[in-house]
């Protein structure tokens, strides 16, 4: 094991959990997104709030991958047809994950 890497990676989990616990928001103040994204991030994971989905299935993004719809940097078609090949725990963790609003 590289000592250097072992150091730097307790060093990325300790700034990640000082990230996650500073910058409290007031009620009402703006802030920068990161500070609202670590508000947010602490009331999912330190206070337990269940995360928010979306009614729509991944099924749906996959069925118009052939219309109007894209995403720069990505082919869609070649991830529809990846999609049907999972098999259907896979695809309902994708549909799960495609759902979710939260992280």
């Amino acid at each position: 094991i590289d000592r250097d890497e072992v150091a730097t990676g307790v060093g990325t989990l300790r700034q990640n959990v000082i990230n996650l616990f500073a910058g409290t928001l007031k009620e009402g103040e703006e802030g920068s997104l990161k500070m609202l994204r670590s508000a947010n991030m602490r009331r999912l994971i330190v206070a337990g709030e269940p995360p928010k989905f979306k009614d729509s299935m991944a099924t749906d993004l996959f069925q118009t991958a052939q219309t109007s719809f894209s995403v720069p940097g990505c082919d869609l078609e070649c991830l529809c047809f990846e999609f049907w090949e999972l098999n259907p725990d896979q695809q309902a963790a994708v549909q799960r994950v495609m759902a979710c609003q939260d992280y």
